[in-house]
């Protein structure tokens, strides 16, 4: 083997650890952001597990970091339908038993 071609190799060998290297800090660098990513949006989450074994998640921000939430233009927005027409009367309130109709159950009378 003569000393270029020798030289060669050992170059390339240097650039190719020098490139494993480069590849394994931006790997940790990655795995490093996702894990963290990972941990705020767990921070954020409550998992509980149903009867059924079903896990739900409920995503929860916090406030002292909330996130960015759409406006809704206020000119799209109308006011709620009446629960009742106008013309007609309220339906009676359940928190007035005079108002309600007595239901009489049949008497046995044998």
């Amino acid at each position: 083997m003569s000393p270029t071609s020798f030289n060669i190799l050992w170059v390339l060998c240097v650039l190719l650890l020098l490139a494993a290297f480069v590849l394994a800090i931006r790997r940790r660098r990655l795995a490093a952001k996702a894990e963290a990513l990972a941990h705020e949006q767990h921070r954020n989450t409550v998992t509980f597990v149903r009867s059924t074994g079903q896990e739900v998640r409920i995503h929860m921000p916090r406030a002292e970091n909330p996130t960015p939430q759409q406006s809704i233009p206020t000119t799209t927005l109308q006011p709620p339908p009446p629960a009742f027409d106008r013309e007609e009367p309220p339906p009676p309130s359940y928190q007035d038993y005079r108002k309600d109709v007595l239901v009489q159950s049949p008497r046995n009378d044998e």
